[in-house]
């Protein structure tokens, strides 16, 4: 599936009873991308860094590599 910004969407899981999401993304061109999730517990990936907020975070994605990203919600 693709997203907007040329990403596609590799894999999705996720666990309700544990509130834990995993995606797996690629990226079709270098950029970075801030993601907010308003009622994420913590939000994290292989190639993220971290933003003010606990829900957000700005995910590096280069062009052809894979990238997980994890969320734990409330």
């Amino acid at each position: 599936m693709l997203a907007r910004g040329r990403i596609r969407i590799d894999h999705l899981a996720w666990d309700a009873a544990a509130r834990t999401l995993e995606v797996g993304l690629t990226s079709g061109k270098d950029q970075s991308v801030e993601l907010r999730m308003p009622t994420a517990e913590s939000i994290s990936a292989d190639r993220g860094r971290p933003t003010r907020s606990p829900n957000a975070i700005t995910l590096e994605l280069p062009a052809g590599k894979p990238v997980t990203l994890r969320i734990r919600w409330n």
